[in-house]
Formats: C-alpha cells, sequence, structure tokens
C-alpha cells in the first residue's frame, strides 16, 4: 500500500518534491525566500541534510545585519564545506549580492574554498538519491555562469562570488554595494594588510564580515577578534573532539573527524596540551610562545608556502638524521634553495651486524639522491648527524659514493663558531633555522609528526646570556619520541661555504665579498664561518 503524501517519516526530498508540485510555480533568482533563514537554504536548496549545532550558531550569527563572525577552529570540522554554502546563500538572496572570499594561497583558494563551492553549486542542480543510487535534478538549481578559476568568480547579473589571494591588495579594496560579504579563509595567516585595505568597504548598507581559521598565530587582526576586539565580534570555537562523529562514536557525518583519527594525532601532536594539538583539535590559540624556539604560527606559514612555491633549480642538499636506536627514524629531509622538498623516514632494518644496518641505512639517502637528482646536475651534499658510534658508521659508508655527493658530518654537540650568541652547535642550528631560514621564507611540507617536533623545544640563556634549545632528553619525554624529522630539516639547510660549487676556487678574503644578506659569511666577533653562510640561494637562475 502506497503511504499516503505527508504522514509522518516521509522521505524528505518526496516531501520538497511534492511542496514544488502542489505550487506549480518555477523557481527563480535571487530570491527573498531564504534571505532570513540560511539554515532552509542548506536544507532545501544544498540538500543539507545535517548541521551541527556549532554550524546552525554560525548560520545565525552571520544572518544578522552588518554581522562581524569569526571563527577559530580544529581539522575535520567542516569549515570550509560551511563557508562555501554561506557564500552561496548570500549570493542567491539578493540582486545586489557580492562576496570577496580571500585565502592565504591559491592553492586554498582554489583547491579548497572553489571546490566546495562548486559541489554545492552541482548538488544544487543534480543530486544522488540516496535509495536508488541513481542521479536526479535537484529542485532549486543555482543560477549563475560559474568560472573554473576564483579569481573570474561565480556571476550572474550583478550578483557575483570571487576570489582573491591575500597578495592582492588592490582586489580587496574599492568594494562597493548595498550587500557585500566578505570571507577570509585561513584568516590567522592573512597579511593585516587585506584587512586594512577592504575596511573602508564596510561602509555598506548591510556589508558583513566572516573569518575562519585554524588559531595559528598569537597576533594580527584574527587574533585581535577573539582577544582585545572580541567585542566586535561574534566570537566561535570548533572542537574536533565536538565533532558528532566523536560524541555519538559513529560515522553520522563523513569527512568530520572521528575518535579514530583523534587517536592518531594525539601521540603525533603531543596532546593535550602541545601547541600543535591545541591549534589543530582544540581549535584553540597556543599561548606561551615567546620561549619556544619556533611557534605555530612559523611553523603553519611555512606549511602553507610549500604547496605555491615551485621547486627551485638551486643544487639538492640533503638533511640527514641518523636513528640512534629504538623506536627512532632514519629521515632525509631534500632541500632546494627555499624549498623542503619531501621527508623520508624508515626504520633501521634488523640486519645481524652493525656494519650492514649501517650500509642498508646510507644506500636508502644514496637512493633518495638518486631519485632528485637532475640530469647534469652538480654534486649534491649530503650533510648528517654523524653523532655516535651509529652515525660515525653510517658516514664511512657514505664515503664510498664520494664520486656522486659531497658529505659533510655534523656534531651537535661539538662547540658553535658564534661562541658568543651559541654554546652547542644544536643551539647553533636551531636557532639558524628558525631565525634566519624559516623566518625569510622557507617552506616545508607538510607532515603528520614534523609541526609537533619543531614546536616543542623551548629555549632559556646561561649565565652569559647565550641560549640553550631544551635538552633532547626532555623533549623525547614530552613528544614520547626524538625530534628525527625537525633535526632533518635542521640539518638540511646547513650548506657550509667550503663544499658550495660556486665557492671552492675562492680566498678567504673573496668570499667575504659574497656575504648572504640574510646569513652572512664571517662571525664578526671571531667565531669563524657562519655555517649558514651558503643556506640562502635564492631564486633559480
Amino acid at each position: 500500500m502506497t503511504p499516503r503524501k505527508g504522514r509522518r517519516g516521509e522521505p524528505f526530498l518526496d516531501r520538497l518534491y511534492r511542496k514544488i508540485e502542489v505550487t506549480g510555480v518555477e523557481h527563480r533568482w535571487p530570491s527573498r525566500r531564504w534571505r532570513d533563514d540560511p539554515e532552509g537554504f542548506f536544507r532545501e536548496v544544498l540538500l543539507v541534510d545535517y548541521l551541527t549545532p556549532e554550524q546552525k550558531a554560525i548560520l545565525r550569527a552571520i544572518n544578522q545585519r552588518r554581522a562581524r563572525v569569526s571563527v577559530a577552529s580544529g581539522h575535520k570540522m567542516g569549515k570550509d564545506y560551511l563557508v562555501a554554502g554561506i557564500a552561496l546563500w548570500w549570493f542567491c538572496s539578493d540582486e545586489e549580492a557580492r562576496v570577496r572570499a580571500t585565502a592565504v594561497t591559491a592553492q586554498q583558494l582554489r583547491d579548497v574554498f572553489w571546490r566546495e563551492l562548486r559541489g554545492h553549486f552541482d548538488r544544487s542542480h543534480q543530486h544522488r538519491d540516496p535509495v536508488t543510487g541513481r542521479m536526479k535534478q535537484s529542485p532549486y538549481p543555482i543560477d549563475g555562469k560559474f568560472a573554473d578559476l576564483p579569481g573570474n568568480g561565480l556571476r550572474s547579473g550583478m550578483r557575483e562570488i570571487v576570489g582573491f589571494t591575500a597578495d592582492q591588495k588592490q582586489a580587496a579594496s574599492g568594494i562597493s554595494g548595498r550587500r557585500v560579504l566578505y570571507i577570509y579563509d585561513e584568516a590567522s595567516g592573512i597579511d593585516d594588510g587585506i584587512f586594512e585595505a577592504s575596511a573602508g568597504n564596510f561602509a555598506g548598507d548591510d556589508a558583513r564580515a566572516l573569518m575562519l581559521s585554524q588559531p595559528d598565530r598569537n597576533d594580527g587582526h584574527f587574533y585581535d577578534s577573539h582577544h582585545s576586539k572580541r567585542e566586535l565580534w561574534a566570537c566561535f570555537n570548533l572542537d574536533s573532539e565536538t565533532s558528532p562523529n566523536v560524541t555519538e562514536g559513529r560515522v553520522v557525518v563523513p569527512g568530520l573527524a572521528t575518535q579514530e583519527w583523534l587517536d592518531e594525532q594525539a601521540v603525533d601532536w603531543n596532546a593535550p596540551n602541545g601547541p600543535v594539538w591545541l591549534v589543530r583539535v582544540k581549535g584553540q590559540f597556543a599561548e606561551g610562545g615567546d620561549y619556544r624556539v619556533m611557534t605555530m604560527a612559523d611553523v603553519a606559514a611555512a606549511e602553507k608556502r610549500w604547496a605555491d612555491m615551485p621547486d627551485p633549480r638551486d643544487r639538492l642538499v640533503l638533511g640527514f638524521d641518523v636513528a640512534g636506536g629504538g623506536m627512532d627514524e632514519n629521515v632525509v629531509a631534500p632541500r632546494r634553495g627555499m624549498k623542503i622538498l619531501e621527508l623520508e623516514a624508515w626504520a633501521t632494518p634488523a640486519l645481524p651486524t652493525s656494519a650492514e644496518r649501517a650500509r642498508a641505512n646510507a644506500d636508502r639517502a644514496i637512493g633518495a639522491v638518486r631519485r632528485l637528482r637532475r640530469p647534469r646536475e652538480n654534486k649534491p651534499l649530503i650533510v648528517m648527524d654523524a653523532s655516535g658510534t651509529v652515525g660515525t658508521e653510517v658516514y664511512r659508508e657514505l664515503l664510498r659514493f664520494n664520486g656522486e655527493v659531497d658529505v659533510v658530518p655534523v656534531h651537535f654537540g661539538a662547540p658553535s663558531p658564534l661562541r658568543r650568541e651559541y654554546q652547542w652547535m644544536r643551539d647553533h642550528l636551531w636557532f639558524g633555522f628558525a631565525e634566519k631560514w624559516l623566518a625569510a621564507g622557507g617552506a616545508i611540507p607538510p607532515d603528520r609528526k614534523l609541526p609537533a617536533e619543531l614546536t616543542a623545544p623551548g629555549w632559556e640563556r646561561d649565565e652569559l646570556g647565550r641560549r640553550h634549545v631544551e635538552k633532547k632528553e626532555r623533549l623525547r619525554k614530552k613528544l614520547g619520541r626524538s625530534t628525527d624529522r625537525a633535526d632533518a630539516c635542521i640539518l638540511s639547510v646547513y650548506e657550509p661555504t667550503s663544499v658550495r660549487h660556486d665557492r671552492q676556487e675562492e680566498s678567504e678574503e673573496q668570499m667575504t665579498e659574497h656575504v648572504d644578506p640574510v646569513y652572512g659569511a664571517i662571525d664578526p666577533r671571531g667565531g669563524g664561518f657562519d655555517p649558514y653562510a651558503g643556506a640562502m640561494r635564492r631564486g633559480a637562475s
């Protein structure tokens, strides 16, 4: 027997289609039907059947006239899915609706925001029937011409959604209109100049702003919206541990955080108080970074630069951290210029003798060199941790390949050449990486363990005022592992002047004429050559 229409439990889409059939009126855009009902727009136009309580609260907040909404979010909480839907809701609700969306990188704008926007737009035209699995026409197809690139936008008449990156300040200014919505995706990494450029545009009748980001920077416009200027903003926090998939113990919304995912990250991100865990899971600002060698803001910015930075043509340099034993990893970090290309990590093979294990690890590192070396390229460089018996054995094995690579051994426990600033080489290399290479625009690859390792070490001064990085034994206790991946990255930017191909024939006096503007080549206080002198080789030639 066919259930009568309108009975309790009738499928949502059946009710919706019946409602359209009864009215018999073709829907036209823009429509004020959902102008004050963004939840209804998500449900009926975008066919979203589940919104979390936090997402509903954000929709209610952005629905207020001249709203200012700031959302600090952990990973896998659907913020990009939500913000794309909000952009379409605004676009569809008024004949003069304009949306300006900005993100830090073109990759974030194109591959995340624009992709989510396209998914919502397409689903408003066709969707997959959950029962039959077949594609069906959706009840309220959104109008407009959808361009492939965010800069060209989605447009219909006077309505538009246009995206631009945070380095395009001119695109942020001079936007006028009665109804303008500004969206700042990954707002923590957006330069304050963008906010200043767009500030004059909020004089319109109903201009609104929506900022969303991981809270990985403890200054700037986004940080202020949750602190000194909190009274001007409706602030929200999306904690990954409150995901419905976690609280209900099953997959309620595919793609959101699960307990299994949280358990995986808990070890890598030093739960519950590690800065990476606080930022990327709890959606909280990790305060107290003044005495950390690197902050989450430093590391997050370097990660964001990586995707958009083309592989430089500079010399191939591999940082190689050798496993000391136990659960330690061997890690190589290949770098060209200002970009660390990737990380490759492996456990030492279970071979009978230490000599065999050393040879196997050396062969694995040489394999990475051969895979990444370009045709007719000059000899790459391996900079390795040669501390202890294990490191020494691997170093000796690598010397078998001296026709293919230059090899430079580093001892973290050796005295620093900058004796007035650092006592040990380890301190020198960590601070040089953070304050010179990373701060000058270095890019690091996305990696599950690397951010926690880079942000874990604190520092303190000795009686002579020299800075000391937190000891490895304390870091191992804090993280539950050694900082192998971080050490490999730090080694990769140590390129001594003596092994640079374009310096080998120069005298010491000639070398001072090529002082790098960031690193310098000579320690003016008598410390000898700065081992970072060759680390900054900018640009492709």
